[in-house]
Formats: C-alpha cells, structure tokens, sequence
C-alpha cells in the first residue's frame, strides 16, 4: 500500500488496512514539508496549481514487483493531492491492479476519474470513501460516487 497523508486522516485508515491484511506499507512524503496549518495548506496548494508536482522522497518499494497495489489519499481540491500526483506520474502501471481509497470531508466525485486518467495501464478496482466531519470523526463510509 503506497498512501499520502497531511492531517494523518489517511494515515490512519491505512493503519487500519496495514493491520488488517498485512501489507507493505510506506507513506509518501514531500522533501519540503507542507506548513502544519491547514488554512496555510489550502492557500498554497490554489497558488501552486493543478500542475504542481512537488519532489517526493524515494520510496523503499518497489512497486513493479508487486501485482497489486493499494493507494490512499486525502481529496484535494476535488481531485488527487500533489504528492501522489508526483508519484503516479512516476510509475508504469501496466499490468497492476490498484485499489483506491479516498478520504475527504466533502467533494471528491473528480479524484476516481483523475485517478483512472492518469494510471494509465493499470486495472483499477471501484473506490472506497471515507469521510470525516469538520471534527475530524468518520462521518461516513461510500463505495461508488453517487449513493
């Protein structure tokens, strides 16, 4: 399982699956941190863009040598976060199968398509959705788009 996560939402819900099936995890993180403010967070990610893509440490894994692969990430802007974009830009999916899990605590119905759009090559499964209230507590957990 390769995740992205800033408020460790995501991080959590990948905690639960690492623990429950047993996988090989680890966490993409940036070479320049993000500022621990999320307001600061939202602001910089509008100025950067949809292009942005900011630099990510190497992973340990290699994910090629796996045939299928889990990604969980926050939705950004109604789409997929920087980070993970940089990420999956990164790879050749042919031949993987991926498992999608977005959280989010609202709009998301763009992050399954950017995300098939942009794997290119890769049998992607439906989503799981997680969302979090304004509190930060699970509010609610979907498995397509529109239900």
């Amino acid at each position: 399982m390769i995740y992205f996560s800033l408020t460790g939402r995501t991080a959590k819900v990948a905690g639960l699956i690492e623990r429950y099936i047993g996988c090989d995890t680890e966490r993409i993180i940036t070479v320049t941190p993000y500022p621990d403010d999320e307001v600061l967070v939202h602001r910089l990610v509008r100025e950067n863009g949809p292009l942005h893509r900011p630099k990510i440490r190497e992973l340990n894994h290699d994910i090629s040598r796996y045939g299928i692969v889990i990604l969980g990430m926050p939705v950004w802007n109604n789409g997929i976060p920087a980070p993970m974009m940089s990420f999956i830009e990164s790879v050749d999916w042919r031949g993987i199968k991926v498992h999608p899990f977005f959280t989010s605590g609202g709009l998301y119905v763009n992050a399954y398509s950017q995300l098939q759009q942009t794997c290119k090559g890769a049998g992607i499964t439906d989503p799981l959705y997680i969302i979090f209230n304004s509190k930060g507590e699970l509010a609610q957990i979907k498995e397509d788009q529109l239900g």
